[in-house]
């Protein structure tokens, strides 16, 4: 079963969990230092990359309500757009067309598992 932790990063498709925020802090903060933005982060997995103004530092990314509260809007203006839910969770985890058909399908696969 999947499970929700704040302090997950995702680097260029490879996962990391933390057992703390000062951990995944440390490890985002030096990613960012060197270069590297390909990096989902916290609950949300908001994409450093497209997103870093909005998450603010790499502190603050981290921060479970503030994350919670970014990617709730960028779902929200992705929604907005589109007015529909499923192809708004495609639109949220990418701009390219193939990509997001990709994930909202994936997502409407999960979500008719759920009772």
């Amino acid at each position: 079963m999947r499970q929700p932790w704040p302090w997950t990063l995702n680097v260029e498709g490879t996962g990391y969990r933390y057992g703390s925020r000062r951990a995944a802090y440390a490890a985002l903060d030096a990613l960012v230092r060197q270069g590297t933005t390909g990096v989902d982060v916290g609950l949300m997995q908001v994409h450093w990359r497209y997103h870093s103004a909005k998450l603010g530092n790499t502190w603050s990314g981290l921060q479970p309500y503030h994350n919670l509260r970014v990617g709730a809007r960028i779902l929200l203006d992705c929604y907005d757009r589109l007015g529909d839910w499923t192809r708004a969770s495609g639109c949220y985890h990418s701009s390219t067309p193939w990509r997001s058909k990709a994930y909202a399908a994936t997502v409407s696969n999960l979500m008719a598992d759920i009772p």
